[in-house]
């Protein structure tokens, strides 16, 4: 797939911007490595779907 120039350097920049914030965050102690922001959006997201989809037979 050929992308254009403008696209690239944007994915770029994009990429290096999140990298800093995530050694930022990490820095700061407020995560312990890059993927426990992904984790636990990942876990949220989750947790949200199956509580919003629960059939009302199954709530207590």
């Amino acid at each position: 797939m050929v992308r254009d120039s403008h696209a690239i350097k944007t994915h770029i920049f994009c990429s290096l911007q999140v990298f800093v914030r995530l050694e930022k965050m990490r820095s700061e102690n407020r995560i312990s490595n890059w993927y426990e922001v992904q984790r636990n959006l990942f876990t949220k997201v989750i947790c949200e779907y199956v509580l919003n989809n629960l059939s009302p037979a199954c709530v207590v």
